[in-house]
């Protein structure tokens, strides 16, 4: 049984348990329906002010908090590094990477590791977005591989977790947007039941890496936004990293996706959890790479489109 059927559960802090079953809700018209924020903020949770000063930018606490696990380095859960998330009202997006591949996993080498992970989490017990093997159609990813592959994987580790009760996870597929680095996406798709949130990754990189080139919102993420409603129709979808690089155009980029394209034209879209890190060997995505940056943002934050908080995300549907 999908973890999905299990509900998250009425002890969580600040967030109320509802159903998730309304279609209604999974796919409403524009202006009924409101998204959430969230943001990836690098030095958490490692740096104990690293949210606070997220916070102190934007005006508002996140909707989402997203941070990264390797299983190779610091393997257990870490239950305190949820839990600040979760005094904050917002709701934890933990993407969990298989550095050593994704064929041990198929061959259960790591079933062990696996178990005691669902242990901990479900004795966690609050609610959990995890996002297993993120980007898993870029070739240059580690656990790059056959997406049949991928697929046992998943349900390998989905089966383990409901084996564990782990009714408090929400499964985040979360491909790369096609494009000329990436495979397509949907032989990837675990299926039906095994995933409560599609997801994407996309960054304008405006020429600053590779043969890339100025890409708008619409002509990053539209045709794989066509693409994911075709695999689950009605269910919510995540843009689990976003970002522009930096330019004089970075902010209308920021207000065009923002306040125009994700509310008004993409409603599959319930939330954006945007890639805060100035990386040296990337760009420089931060929401505060310029003051006009920064004032897009804090428009999207004052949108009342972007109002859905932590506590709400569990009346999303999952399709």
């Amino acid at each position: 049984m999908s973890s999905g059927a299990h509900g998250w559960p009425r002890s969580a802090r600040g967030v109320r348990s509802e159903s998730a079953s309304s279609a209604a809700e999974a796919s409403p018209a524009p202006d009924q329906r409101r998204i959430a924020l969230g943001v990836f903020q690098p030095g958490y949770p490692n740096q104990p002010d690293a949210l606070e000063r997220y916070i102190a930018l934007a005006g508002r606490a996140p909707a989402i908090v997203h941070y990264f696990q390797r299983w190779t380095r610091d393997p257990h859960f870490n239950p305190a590094a949820a839990n600040r998330i979760a005094e904050l009202g917002a709701v934890p997006l933990l993407s969990w990477e298989p550095w050593q591949g994704i064929e041990p996993i198929v061959l259960g080498h790591w079933d062990d590791y696996i178990r005691q992970y669902a242990r901990d989490v479900t004795a966690y017990g609050e609610p959990l977005f995890l996002r297993f093997a993120h980007e898993m159609n870029l070739a240059q990813i580690p656990w790059f591989g056959p997406p049949d592959t991928f697929r046992a994987a998943w349900r390998r580790i989905h089966d383990l977790f409901d084996d564990a009760g782990a009714g408090n996870v929400r499964w985040v597929w979360s491909p790369y947007v096609n494009g000329a680095n990436a495979a397509d996406l949907g032989p990837y798709f675990p299926g039906h039941g095994l995933v409560d949130w599609q997801a994407l990754d996309g960054y304008n990189w405006a020429g600053v890496r590779w043969a890339s080139r100025w890409q708008s919102f619409q002509s990053l993420f539209a045709s794989s936004l066509a693409e994911l409603r075709e695999l689950m129709p009605g269910g919510p979808v995540m843009l689990a990293e976003i970002g522009c690089a930096p330019g004089r155009r970075k902010a209308r980029w920021m207000r065009d996706a923002l306040l125009r394209d994700i509310p008004e034209r993409h409603p599959e879209v319930r939330a954006v959890v945007w890639f805060n890190e100035d990386r040296p060997e990337h760009a420089d995505w931060r929401i505060d790479s310029s003051a006009d940056a920064l004032a897009a943002w804090q428009e999207a934050v004052a949108d009342p489109r972007y109002a859905l908080i932590g506590s709400d995300l569990v009346s999303v549907a999952t399709g």
